[in-house]
């Protein structure tokens, strides 16, 4: 799997969405990405991933 990435500096966006909400934008898509690599390792070892 390969994952890109692009940065683009937006000098008016900090003003249009707070950090607060672009923080948690980034947390939602880091665990979108982590948590079937992380069920894939708990398969492996005969273990579940309880919904929360």
């Amino acid at each position: 799997m390969r994952i890109r990435a692009v940065y683009v500096w937006d000098e008016g966006r900090q003003e249009r969405v707070p950090a607060e909400d672009v923080e948690a934008q980034v947390a939602n898509r880091l665990l979108a990405i982590a948590r079937p690599l992380v069920e894939r390792v708990f398969a492996h070892w005969g273990r579940r991933v309880n919904e929360e």
